[in-house]
Formats: structure tokens, sequence, C-alpha cells
């Protein structure tokens, strides 16, 4: 094996462990996202912040699945 090819694969293996680590913690940073959503909602703001609040929880959880 040539040293281009043991490089390329060696850089297409760091890729490959790179994305599946990143999909094994996404679930975590997506259950952390929707917990501070979820205070975010509960406490006290100005009124057009509440709204963006409200909007932006309404959009992560229809498009957040996606």
């Amino acid at each position: 094996m040539t040293d281009t090819a043991r490089n390329k694969a060696l850089a297409s293996q760091a890729r490959r462990i790179y994305v599946e680590a990143l999909v094994r913690g996404m679930a975590g940073v997506v259950q952390a996202l929707n917990e501070a959503a979820a205070l975010l909602l509960q406490q006290g703001a100005e009124h057009p912040v509440m709204m963006a609040r409200r909007d932006g929880v309404q959009a992560w959880n229809r498009l957040g699945p996606a």
C-alpha cells in the first residue's frame, strides 16, 4: 500500500469514527436542548421575548426530529 493510499484510508477511518461519535452524542444534546427550552418557557420575560421563546420551542419540536 502506498503512502497516499494509506493516508486516504486513515483519513476515511478518522472521519467515520468522528461521525459515529457525533451520532452517539446527539441524543444527549437533544435532551439538553429540550430541558433548556422548557426552563426558558417557565421563566418570566417581556412579551416579545416570551413569544420568541415559544416560537423557537415550537419550531424545535416540529423540525428537530427531522
